[in-house]
């Protein structure tokens, strides 16, 4: 909490000498990149390691959970977790109190679109430091790189980019802890949550661009699929979406991040 505080004071000196507080705000927050690594792994063991989810992350998946009226207290039993661990959005929690809180409110809603849910729910400023970084971006195209860089410290999941001719890629794998049963909430909440970006930074539709998703369709996808605007098809091999907006040689393939 310190450090985010320290960089919030600087960028905030740097604005109001009307410096170039942007590249100062992503200047700190590289500095604190390392720091913040260090931090990021549990092990139960020395060959065991644990994924990792940002808190705030886990306070959208029970500000979902309320929309279908159960209260936060029950969610965050089921995922052992109190309030206090999710005050922080910046905090590290392990991946699993995240997977307990979706899979309680899938099972008991019985609604298979609780990831598309999720990403029409997701409001970045309620995520800290990390959140406003994001939404202070000048384009979509840096936005989207400091996504790229920093997935890590937000969750355990792989995120790649690259391009291919016209197409900027994002490529998308879950991380390992996430239940089989959860896949396709966990690929629609990823997809969901790029097309909701996208469509801010484009302020429209989102022309351009297609999807590709590893499980079968289902019924609520029909809303996915208007969400895209553009060719989806499942049962891929990989989880990836491509969008012509993004393309620029300022995008070297293949960039990979995990934990």
């Amino acid at each position: 909490m310190r450090a985010i505080v320290c960089l919030c004071t600087r960028s905030l000196v740097c604005f109001k000498q009307g410096l170039p507080w942007r590249s100062q705000l992503c200047k700190h927050l590289q500095m604190s990149v390392t720091e913040a690594r260090d931090r990021m792994h549990l092990t139960s063991d020395e060959s065991t390691v644990t994924c990792m989810v940002a808190a705030g992350i886990i306070e959208i998946a029970c500000r979902v959970g309320e929309s279908y009226g159960y209260p936060r207290a029950e969610l965050l039993a089921v995922g052992g977790l109190t309030s206090e661990n999710i005050a922080d959005p910046g905090a590290r929690l392990p991946s699993y109190a995240l997977w307990r809180i979706v899979q309680h409110v899938v099972e008991k809603s019985g609604d298979r679109a609780f990831g598309l849910r999720f990403a029409e729910t997701t409001d970045l400023r309620s995520q800290g430091f990390w959140g406003y970084a994001f939404i202070s971006c000048l384009s979509m195209r840096q936005a989207f790189q400091l996504l790229v860089r920093f997935s890590s410290l937000r969750h355990s999941s792989q995120l790649a980019v690259w391009e291919e001719a016209e197409w900027a890629v994002f490529e998308w794998s879950s991380d390992p802890s996430t239940p089989a049963s959860l896949e396709t909430i966990a690929g629609d909440g990823f997809l969901g949550c790029f097309c909701y970006n996208r469509r801010r930074w484009l302020q429209g539709a989102n022309a351009d661009m297609q999807a590709f998703l590893t499980y079968p369709e289902e019924p609520h996808h029909q809303a996915l699929r208007a969400l895209v605007g553009g060719p989806v098809t499942f049962n891929a091999p990989r989880t990836k979406c491509a969008s012509r907006a993004l393309s620029s040689t300022c995008l070297r393939a293949p960039e990979t991040l995990s934990c």
